[in-house]
């Protein structure tokens, strides 16, 4: 019976074709049965017909007698993954542009952002992440894990891997899934840049060596005017050089009794200075 139905409906479309009235009455039920038997759920839902003839008459009916709900479909296509013909409500068919290398993609790509997202978190501290890195594998013999790094720098599990994937491509580290698996890349950072105030890298020692050293020699830590007075900086120095300190993670400032920690981004071997 199906087969018989199926050379019927063949035979009237392909011998009456579509004339200005629009399908008969007969080729309307005809289509609707022969639809209703073929309609599958697939190509993310969309409903199938077997051949053009079949589609563009389900669309004049539906043009004849629209709804007033919903999308309302403005043209048929072939679909190019089931091979069947499917309603659109696009007017034209338009194709997705290719996709540009990641050479070539826009800053506001999801690539571009980890990279600028790591940019702001190192912050310039890629030898500081460098110097504990070779400071845990001297004492170790072994390359610290993901979670070290992660509570020098105060990092989420999220920030710290868009980091190591941004130094990574830098030749700044290596890592891998694998537990302790951090460890010196082929082209190391220079030494610290100077601080936006100034701060040479050897000041910057300085400064965590002498709050490391009234640590031990006091029993306390010092004040940030007793570490202004200790390095002569100036009234419009002296905060200038406290933010970017502490911003670097070197230096931590309590304002509740207005005294300096060192701070958890300060390598252990910039604390090794005598009591002189």
């Amino acid at each position: 019976m199906d087969r018989e139905l199926e050379a019927r409906i063949n035979d009237i479309v392909g011998l009456t074709g579509f004339d200005a009235e629009g399908p008969s009455v007969a080729e309307q039920a005809l289509v609707q049965e022969r639809t209703r038997r073929t309609r599958v759920r697939a190509c993310q839902g969309k409903t199938e017909f077997l051949d053009r003839e079949s589609a563009e008459l389900r669309l004049r009916e539906i043009r004849e007698r629209p709804r007033h709900t919903g999308v309302v479909p403005q043209r048929v296509y072939e679909c190019p993954q089931c091979g069947r013909w499917h309603l659109s409500s696009r007017a034209e068919w338009k194709a997705k542009p290719p996709k540009k290398p990641a050479s070539e993609q826009s800053d506001a790509s999801p690539a571009s952002y980890r990279k600028r997202r790591a940019r702001a978190l190192l912050r310039g501290r890629e030898a500081l992440v460098a110097a504990h890195i070779a400071e845990f594998r001297e004492e170790h013999g072994r390359g610290p894990s993901w979670g070290y790094l992660r509570e020098r720098f105060d990092w989420t599990v999220a920030e710290l891997a868009g980091v190591l994937e941004y130094l990574a491509q830098r030749g700044v580290v290596t890592y891998t899934d694998a537990p302790y698996s951090l460890g010196l890349g082929a082209t190391p950072p220079e030494d610290l840049p100077r601080t936006s105030t100034g701060l040479s890298a050897q000041e910057q020692r300085e400064a965590v060596a002498w709050v490391c050293t009234y640590d031990r020699r006091a029993g306390g830590h010092p004040t940030a005017h007793q570490l202004r007075s200790a390095f002569h900086w100036s009234d419009e120095e002296y905060l200038g050089h406290l933010r970017s300190l502490v911003d670097l993670g070197l230096l931590r400032y309590v304002p509740v009794d207005g005294t300096v920690q060192v701070g958890q981004a300060a390598p252990r071997a910039w604390t090794e200075r005598s009591d002189e």
